[in-house]
C-alpha cells in the first residue's frame, strides 16, 4: 500500500491534469466558436458586397439606358437645328445673290434681269420644297413616335382585355359546374325518394 503522501500527490497530480484537460477544452471551443463567427461574418459581408454590386450594375444599366435615349434626342434637334441652318444660309445667299443681279442687271439691261428674276424665282421654289420636305419628315417622325405609344397603349389594352376574358370564362366554368353539381343532388335525391316510395309500397 502506497504511503499517504504518495496518494495525494497522485490525486493532486490527476486533478491538474483534469483542470488542464478542461481548460484546454474550453479555450478549443472558444476558439471553435470565434473561428465560427468569423467565418459567418466573412460570408455576410460577402454577399452584402455581392447585393451592393448587382444593385449598382441595375442602376448602371438604367443611367445607360437613360444617357441613350437622351442622346438620341439630342441628335434628333442637333440634325434638325443644322437643317434649319443651312436652309437660312441658303436664304441668305439667295438674296445676296439676287441683290447683286439686281444690280448687275441695272448696269446691263432688263433681258438679264429677267433671267435673274426666273432663276430668283426657281431658288425660291427650291428652297420651300426643301423646306416642306424637311416639315413633312418632322412630321412623319412625330407621327411614328405617337404610334409607337398608341401600339404600346394597344398591346395593353388587349392584354387588359385578354385576361377579362379569361376571367369570364373561369367564372362561366364556376357556375356550370356548380349547375351540374345542383343537378346532380337533385337526380340523387329523387332516385332516392323513388326508392323509398316503392319500399313503402311493399
Amino acid at each position: 500500500m502506497p504511503p499517504p503522501r504518495l496518494g495525494r500527490l497522485k490525486q493532486n497530480q490527476t486533478s491538474v491534469q483534469e483542470e488542464i484537460t478542461k481548460a484546454f477544452d474550453r479555450e478549443r471551443v472558444a476558439s471553435s466558436e470565434q473561428l465560427a463567427r468569423a467565418i459567418l461574418r466573412e460570408r455576410s459581408a460577402a454577399e452584402d458586397e455581392r447585393m451592393k454590386s448587382q444593385l449598382l450594375a441595375k442602376q448602371l444599366e438604367g443611367k445607360e439606358k437613360e444617357l441613350k435615349k437622351r442622346e438620341t434626342y439630342y441628335k434628333e434637334q442637333l440634325n434638325h437645328l443644322e437643317e434649319r441652318l443651312k436652309l437660312e444660309r441658303e436664304k441668305e445667299r439667295g438674296e445676296r445673290e439676287k441683290r447683286e443681279r439686281g444690280e448687275r442687271g441695272e448696269r446691263e439691261g432688263g433681258g438679264e434681269r429677267r433671267e435673274t428674276e426666273k432663276r430668283d424665282r426657281r431658288e425660291k421654289k427650291e428652297r420651300q420644297k426643301r423646306e416642306r420636305e424637311r416639315e413633312k419628315r418632322q412630321e412623319r417622325e412625330k407621327d411614328e413616335r405617337k404610334g409607337e405609344r398608341r401600339e404600346t397603349e394597344k398591346k395593353g389594352e388587349t392584354r387588359k382585355r385578354s385576361e377579362e376574358r379569361e376571367k369570364d370564362r373561369e367564372r362561366d366554368k364556376r357556375g356550370r359546374e356548380k349547375r351540374d353539381r345542383r343537378e346532380k343532388r337533385r337526380e340523387t335525391r329523387g332516385r332516392e325518394k323513388e326508392k323509398t316510395g316503392e319500399k313503402k309500397g311493399r
